[in-house]
């Protein structure tokens, strides 16, 4: 006797299309909350960057009006967000500094005397006009035998290429690069300088205030919420003209996240292994 499987068959087509239904059904549902979660996410960050440029704008008039303002830290606060000043002139400029100021930078972060020291006076080699080496510095014979580049021989165009420099690491210029600068064209003022770096560098109390001076670059950030854990940051690098016609000059703009509250342990990388 032959049994018809029929039946069977088309009780299984039915589960298996339930089946696709349903997947397409809950497949369909993930796409929609992602969408919705992009639009959400894309709609906080633009409300993020245009409360950034509305702070910065302030800024801009404010330091342009001469306001006796703090010359490092907080410039103001507002419930939007708020901005941060660091002066130029309060930075170690890598094109002006010496080499010594330089080499008390890093080993303020571990660095041993003798690698600082090398670092300090290949920087100098790296930013002068001449192939003369520096007592503890490099030239290009130096950098062709560990296979390098030479040195350009000319003024570091941004602080990031100090990683360039023969012996330089990776960890101590990431820990460096906020106290280094190259706009202030001189040696560091400590009137500008942040607490915990002239405490680097053993420098007496700067003051607290001070008005932009033109032609100095001052730094500003602006910190705006972008969700209950992070926030939205965006950096110009401004120089004050004087000018009515066009008194702020914008050198640099960069833009990024951070935690909102964000507590890192003090950088410090240790003495290079022998």
């Amino acid at each position: 006797m032959r049994v018809s499987t029929k039946p069977a068959s088309a009780m299984l087509t039915a589960m298996l299309i339930a089946t696709l239904l349903a997947s397409a059904a809950a497949i369909m549902l993930i796409d929609t909350r992602a969408a919705r979660g992009a639009s959400s996410e894309t709609l906080r960050l633009a409300r993020a960057q245009s409360a950034a440029q509305k702070l910065l704008a302030v800024a801009q008039v404010r330091l342009d009006s001469g306001d006796p303002l703090p010359a490092q830290g907080l410039l103001f606060e507002g419930p939007s967000g708020r901005v941060l000043r660091q002066d130029a002139p309060g930075l170690v400029d890598v094109n002006a500094a010496p080499p010594e100021r330089i080499a008390a930078l890093f080993v303020s972060f571990g660095a041993s005397p003798d690698e600082a020291s090398a670092l300090g006076d290949a920087i100098a080699d790296w930013r002068d006009s001449d192939n003369l080496r520096r007592l503890h510095g490099a030239e290009a014979e130096d950098y062709e035998r560990a296979g390098l580049e030479p040195p350009a021989n000319r003024a570091f165009v941004t602080e990031t290429e100090l990683a360039r420099v023969l012996g330089m690491r990776p960890e101590l210029l990431a820990c460096a690069l906020p106290y280094l600068t190259i706009y202030a064209g001189a040696d560091i003022d400590a009137n500008a300088a942040p607490a915990d770096l002239r405490a680097r560098l053993g420098l007496s109390d700067g003051i607290s205030t001070s008005p932009a001076a033109l032609g100095n670059v001052v730094i500003v950030r602006a910190e705006a919420a972008l969700s209950a854990h992070a926030v939205f940051e965006r950096t110009l690098w401004l120089r004050l003209t004087g000018d009515p016609a066009k008194p702020v000059m914008i050198h640099r703009a960069q833009e990024g996240f951070s935690p909102l509250a964000q507590t890192l342990p003090a950088c410090s990388i240790g003495a290079r292994a022998p």
